[in-house]
């Protein structure tokens, strides 16, 4: 007999949700990958934007050039007020340090369909992109605020000041 068959089993219906994320069936492309090393490594540009193309693979729809201002990325998200992406973000913070943000951006007013598409497939490109510093989901306009980048970056990494001696 199965665990929980014939009985509201919660653990059930979570297994049963992470398999849809794993069974999107989206991959992930080449130049994503090689695309994010150069931003992580060689700081070549300022953000790369991803987008699904054919519900199939993940591929890069743009790439901010290194002088583009938070505004101006802030900017090209809220541009996108019916279209889902994915982004990673070189974002420099308060103390002039930068850091990389993986941001997914699923606006409410983005089809359904596309919601639950971007929603199941973001671990194909998580997976695959290491070494950013914090992970935002956005949905809305307001939610892209720098003190919202800000506030998902680890305490030690906004530290200002440097630590006083023991």
């Amino acid at each position: 007999m199965l665990v929980g068959s014939g009985q509201h089993n919660p653990e059930r219906k979570i297994f049963r949700f992470s398999m849809v994320i794993d069974t999107s069936g989206v991959k992930c492309s080449d130049d994503c990958l090689a695309k994010y090393n150069e931003l992580k490594l060689k700081k070549t540009c300022r953000y790369i934007l991803y987008k699904i193309e054919d519900q199939k693979e993940i591929v890069i729809d743009q790439i901010g050039d290194r002088n583009c201002t938070f505004d101006q990325f802030k900017t090209e998200l809220e541009n996108l007020e019916k279209s889902a992406r994915y982004a990673v973000l070189d974002f420099e913070s308060d103390s002039n340090k930068s850091h990389l943000l993986f941001i997914s951006w699923i606006p409410d007013n983005a089809s359904v369909r596309e919601r639950m598409l971007y929603a199941s497939s973001v671990d194909a490109l998580k997976s695959q992109l290491t070494g950013f510093k914090s992970y935002l989901q956005l949905n809305e306009k307001s939610d892209l605020t720098r003190e919202n980048f800000m506030d998902s970056l680890p305490v030690e990494l906004i530290s200002i000041a440097p630590r006083p001696p023991l």
